[in-house]
């Protein structure tokens, strides 16, 4: 029973750094957002029209 307890932990760490590379990777995405908004406001199309894409 402790082998299997040691296995379950030693599974989550394996995870941290793959978590770590995806939340870093969705901040970067949502933060270049704004960089397309502004791209598409400026080429007519309509502020609802970018807060639906958004």
């Amino acid at each position: 029973m402790t082998r299997m307890t040691h296995s379950t932990t030693t599974s989550q760490n394996d995870l941290l750094p793959t978590t770590l590379v995806l939340l870093a990777c969705l901040c970067f995405c949502f933060g270049i957002i704004p960089c397309f908004a502004r791209s598409l406001t400026d080429a007519g199309m309509a502020s609802y029209a970018v807060a639906f894409y958004r």
